[in-house]
């Protein structure tokens, strides 16, 4: 099964889904600073990156976990991608915007649309360990769902 965690910009809170579903980062509490902005595609993609699929990596049952940003196209997404895709392929799109908080949305707007990482990244880490909680639950709930499938 081929699992896409996707959000407005893909590269804040479906890389902490992605990242928590392959097991990059521990399920036992959330990482620090240092260890967030390390992870692959963290705070790194830009609006010429929208719509690309990105690999992340594989979970312990060999489902291949990516990411994507897709804007506000949740309804274009689903549409482009049944139709992209082989109907024998098993696709699960998994939804992370909801677990973003208003700090996160205001880090990475300040570090990915107006370029000033340097003062949007640590509100991209702290909304990352307030939005920890919810996405840990995210992806408890798939992986729930990818294991009875």
């Amino acid at each position: 099964m081929d699992i896409i965690y996707h959000c407005y910009g893909g590269t804040h809170s479906s890389v902490l889904a992605a990242a928590l579903h392959t097991g990059v980062i521990s399920h036992r509490r959330p990482p620090e600073g240092d260890r967030l902005i390390n992870l692959p595609f963290l705070d790194t993609q830009d609006g010429g990156n929208h719509g690309r699929l990105y690999f992340f990596g594989k979970d312990e049952h060999g489902n291949k976990v990516y990411i994507l940003g897709r804007r506000r196209d949740v309804e274009a997404l689903t549409l482009v991608l049944n139709g992209a895709l082989n109907e024998a392929q098993r696709v699960l799109l998994v939804n992370a915007l909801p677990c973003v908080p208003l700090l996160l949305k205001l880090g990475g707007y300040i570090s990915r649309r107006l370029k000033l990482a340097r003062v949007g990244r640590p509100l991209v880490c702290a909304g990352l360990r307030r939005a920890y909680p919810c996405l840990h639950e995210l992806v408890y709930r798939v992986k729930l769902e990818t294991c009875e499938a």
